[in-house]
């Protein structure tokens, strides 16, 4: 399709789409694309055998916000169970998360998934007992972790309304202290 192939109809029709994704549009959006960074999916993805050291520079610690909540983390040196080197963004609240399981029905089964397993948990706990980031960071800083195993939990998934759709695979990285 090219610029002469766009009828008065299909401008129409633009026109009708844009006005019903809302008012944020044109030059409002161009001056906020050079505000908006571009992510990385793969930056906070682990696999087992995965060894981070975070380093005691607060210039590696970030924040960002998801849906309208901020979350806090630091960048890590990782080198892969291969030997590859590569930064990853550790977010504190991984450490000691817990996710609700959801069935295929899209209902909670009742049960939490949570990042520790029955032999792995020092981080988990250690975590756990931190009431600020800021103990969370102390806690960690100089430090190295490895990811030892990773949990699995069908989590709900939502759309852009907060309502559930389905189910999704989420993955639960299980970090241990490296001594």
């Amino acid at each position: 399709m090219k610029k002469t192939d766009v009828t008065p109809e299909i401008q129409a029709q633009i026109e009708k789409l844009n006005n019903r994704l809302g008012k944020t549009h044109g030059n409002v959006v161009l001056n906020a694309l050079g505000e908006r960074t571009k992510s990385d999916p793969s930056a906070a993805v682990y696999n087992v055998d995965d060894e981070l050291f975070i380093d005691e520079d607060v210039d590696n610690l970030f924040m960002q916000s998801f849906n309208g909540r901020p979350t806090t983390g630091v960048v890590a040196a990782c080198k892969s169970a291969s030997g590859q080197n590569s930064a990853k963004a550790l977010y504190f609240s991984a450490l000691d998360r817990g996710i609700a399981e959801y069935g295929e029905d899209m209902k909670p089964t009742g049960a939490i998934v949570e990042a520790k397993t029955k032999d792995v948990h020092d981080v988990y706990d250690a975590v756990s007992e931190c009431a600020t980031e800021q103990e969370v960071w102390n806690l960690l800083k100089g430090k190295s972790l490895k990811v030892s195993a990773i949990n699995k939990v069908k989590a709900p998934r939502y759309n852009s309304a907060g309502q559930i759709t389905g189910v999704r695979e989420r993955n639960i990285p299980v970090f241990t202290f490296v001594k």
